[in-house]
């Protein structure tokens, strides 16, 4: 069954929102941010708002974001809070290659491509989450010209990607964050994207896949706007 656009639209402007709330501090304006973040709710699945509801309700919109000190003391590499995906892998030293290899064909194969002035690895947080935005803009845009299949397939990937990668680790990173700072908006952030990312399993009915175990292998991956997205970039700058 076809997913419905409204819904789909607000879930990828979900992944954006939380994607640019992990970029460096000095891109941040917490107020301008979040300012949408409710209406966007109100348009999410059922089930997704049953479990964002009560955040906002808790807890106070971030208004400031972080200081670049508490962004240097949560993330840096190695750290308790490392931003990327293959620190949680507990084989790292040896699937570390094959994990991103992974992430790179799904990448490629959408026309994503990370921005040349950011220093970020293609598993950074940021970067995950926007490729998730951009495979539901892909999704939104086919079904809006009545391309059924081609949103068929963005949402197989949008799917296959989150059980492999996303939904595997960023959970564990969330709680990992809402216990390391007092910092509001990271706070904020840690809950919405813990609790985001379980509505999505939910919804998608997908079951994280386990970082002790390679990544399934991907077979032919083709976007279905192919020559519309040669060229184009991702990653957020």
């Amino acid at each position: 069954m076809a997913q419905d656009l409204d819904e789909i639209i607000a879930r990828s402007a979900c992944y954006k929102l939380l994607s640019l709330a992990f970029l460096p501090p000095r891109t941040l304006d917490g107020e301008r941010l979040f300012a949408g973040v409710e209406k966007i709710i109100r348009t999410l699945p059922e089930g997704h708002q049953a479990l964002l509801r009560p955040i906002i309700q808790e807890i106070p919109i971030p208004q400031d974001g972080p200081s670049e000190h508490e962004y240097t003391r949560l993330f840096g590499v190695g750290l308790d809070v490392t931003p990327y995906e293959t620190e949680y892998d507990p084989l790292a030293s040896v699937r570390k290659g094959h994990r991103l290899a992974d992430l790179l064909g799904f990448y490629e194969a959408f026309g994503f491509r990370l921005a040349h002035h950011r220093k970020e690895f293609p598993d950074h947080i940021a970067a995950e989450l926007e490729f998730m935005s951009l495979l539901l803009l892909k999704a939104a845009h086919a079904g809006g010209v009545g391309k059924e299949e081609a949103q068929a397939v963005a949402e197989d990937a949008a799917a296959k990607f989150l059980a492999d990668h996303l939904a595997a680790w960023a959970p564990d990173f969330a709680s990992r964050l809402e216990a390391a700072t007092e910092n509001g908006l990271y706070r904020f952030v840690a809950r919405l994207l813990r609790e985001f990312l379980l509505a999505e399993c939910r919804f998608l009915r997908v079951e994280p896949i386990s970082l002790a175990a390679p990544p399934q292998e991907l077979g032919t991956l083709n976007c279905p706007f192919a020559s519309e997205c040669s060229g184009s970039s991702g990653v957020p700058d």
